[in-house]
């Protein structure tokens, strides 16, 4: 019902020439990520659950999947009645789009992208011959090898 009801209203603002308001909040969608969150736990658990056939993989995996659940709950826990009391992580959202001057539909940035690239380009350098081959079905390439920069290399054995 709720959902033909923002239909409904979004299609009544849009005859009256008036912006359509966003049919899901901020306030809302916190908790359904947050919920989302705890679900990747029990994904990640199967996904160790796998790895059975080999003790040590397991032991490994199932770890991994300890550690990230933990994390994942502890996050839930702490930030939702947080959030719940005093709205902060809706206005930090808030400033933060402000402050970046964020575009939203068609003109938005792929703001992922835009955020790791840099990162990404400073770290690792693929090899695009090898690339090619396993695209193409050449038998020659073992596999996609990933190089790490000279400077990263470099900053990586000093610590």
């Amino acid at each position: 019902m709720g959902g033909m009801w923002d239909w409904i209203n979004r299609r009544e603002h849009l005859q009256h020439g008036n912006k359509p308001e966003p049919v899901l909040q901020v306030q809302s969608a916190v908790p359904i990520i947050m919920g989302t969150n705890i679900g990747t736990s029990v994904t990640n658990t199967i996904v160790a659950m796998t790895q059975a056939g080999d003790r040590n993989q397991f032991r490994r995996a199932f770890a991994g999947a300890t550690v990230h659940d933990f994390f994942n709950w502890l996050s839930v826990l702490v930030l939702l009645p947080v959030e719940v009391a005093s709205g902060f992580l809706y206005h930090l959202s808030k400033l933060m789009v402000e402050s970046l001057n964020i575009k939203s539909g068609e003109d938005a940035p792929d703001l992922l992208n835009t955020i790791t690239d840099p990162l990404t380009d400073s770290i690792i350098q693929l090899d695009e011959t090898v690339i090619s081959g396993i695209a193409t079905g050449d038998p020659g390439p073992l596999g996609i090898r990933a190089s790490l920069r000279s400077g990263a290399k470099h900053r990586l054995t000093q610590h």
